[in-house]
């Protein structure tokens, strides 16, 4: 079919590629909601009493309108990372590492903490856990109170921090960003690495003050890379990035040779990038060797140890006898159980339902609507992926308590 475009041909250039990042995001994101419903019928597809929750789930596979992808796409999303300097094995350590901002309450006490070469490692926790402030005192920008920080042999630290925006002159060009972290830096250099990042031609006397975010995510890793880091360490880094913004930044650092650190509320960013877990929570912080699902696991058996020990509540040991049929007032009780029971898993099926009929209309928006607000829409379909998620948990678990 034929598109006609009201301007001139670099205008036609824009828009095409805007149309195509629409469509490709549009793509992406039903391909991952097909994937979350194949993967429920597939696991419950032979269990009766999800009967009904699949034969709704296959109803709206075969609703689903595909979206073919896009012929092709535009490349300025591609982010090309050189190689890092070489280093001694240890990137940096915290002995006995206390902060406090008060005297008062301590943030941290006694911290004993090391990061190796090549390691790529996530902060998680709750918000006001300290995992910024940890990041900031692993990067050298917050000095601990008591205890110490130690730098590896030969260490180049790259810290962006969630404000990194605010530290990039509006009035400035995006090549004069660059070039002032290096000003050694050859003008070729400078024009090289920027077309590593997006920027290539008249693109880079941008004023700073006009880019996107996704153009200043990309700017300021650039500005970092004038001076090759060997230990990146990223505060909230997919924060006003698209689909293909997040997955260019991942297909990166993956690649990426240098040890990293990262604080991110993007579960599915963690789960991607992650092959160590740092975790902070009120019993202090743990290290776990392994990705993001390999700590929640360790998590969940942690719990349910502590659960045990504390009684054991709602658990019946394998050893112990299973309880006879309840009786009188109990059969009574036991039967407005089930019933509740029952009216949960119908609440929460209506609102899966609510949920998917909202995914679909959001993923139709990205499709269809060219001026769409691609972040917004992109980080409510996250949430409503992770909502979906523990729904369909919580659902597993009242249907396992019916039997």
């Amino acid at each position: 079919s034929a598109t006609r475009y009201q301007g001139g041909y670099d205008y036609y250039l824009k828009e095409r590629e805007e149309r195509l990042r629409h469509q490709l995001a549009a793509k992406k994101n039903q391909d991952r909601e097909r994937e979350q419903i194949e993967s429920f019928v597939r696991r419950f597809r032979a269990k009766s009493t999800k009967a009904a929750q699949v034969q709704s789930r296959i109803k709206q596979l075969e609703k689903m309108e595909v979206i073919e992808a896009p012929a092709a796409v535009a490349n300025l999303s591609k982010i090309r990372i050189g190689e890092p300097p070489h280093s001694g094995h240890e990137i940096v350590r915290l002995e006995q590492a206390s902060i406090t901002y008060d005297q008062k309450r301590w943030i941290f006490q006694g911290l004993d903490v090391n990061i190796n070469r090549g390691e790529k490692v996530a902060l998680v926790g709750y918000n006001g856990m300290g995992k910024t402030t940890l990041l900031r005192i692993l990067a050298g920008a917050l000095d601990p109170s008591a205890g110490k920080r130690v730098l590896g042999h030969k260490v180049v630290v790259g810290y962006q921090s969630q404000d990194f925006a605010e530290t990039m002159p509006p009035e400035k060009s995006v090549f004069h960003i660059v070039k002032d972290q290096n000003p050694a830096a050859s003008e070729g250099d400078v024009r090289k690495l920027l077309g590593g990042f997006g920027f290539s031609g008249d693109t880079i006397q941008k004023r700073c003050g006009i880019l996107s975010g996704g153009e200043k995510i990309r700017l300021a890793f650039a500005r970092l890379f004038i001076n090759p880091p060997n230990f990146l360490l990223l505060d909230e880094p997919t924060t006003n990035l698209d689909v293909n913004g997040r997955e260019a930044l991942e297909t990166a650092l993956k690649a990426y040779k240098g040890a990293i650190c990262i604080v991110s509320h993007d579960v599915t960013f963690v789960r991607n990038m992650a092959e160590h877990i740092i975790a902070i929570d009120d019993s202090g912080v743990t290290r776990y060797p392994g990705g993001y699902d390999y700590y929640l696991e360790k998590l969940e058996t942690r719990n349910l140890k502590l659960e045990i020990a504390d009684g054991g509540r709602g658990s019946v040991r394998a050893t112990e006898e299973r309880p006879s049929a309840p009786k009188g007032k109990d059969a009574r009780k036991a039967r407005a159980q089930q019933r509740e029971a029952e009216k949960a898993l119908r609440k929460i099926e209506k609102q899966v339902d609510q949920l998917t009929e909202e995914q679909t209309a959001l993923t139709e928006e990205m499709m269809s609507r060219r001026d769409a607000d691609f972040a917004t829409i992109n980080a409510r379909l996250a949430k409503i992926q992770s909502e979906i998620k523990t729904l369909e948990t919580r659902w597993e678990e009242v249907a396992e308590e019916l039997g």
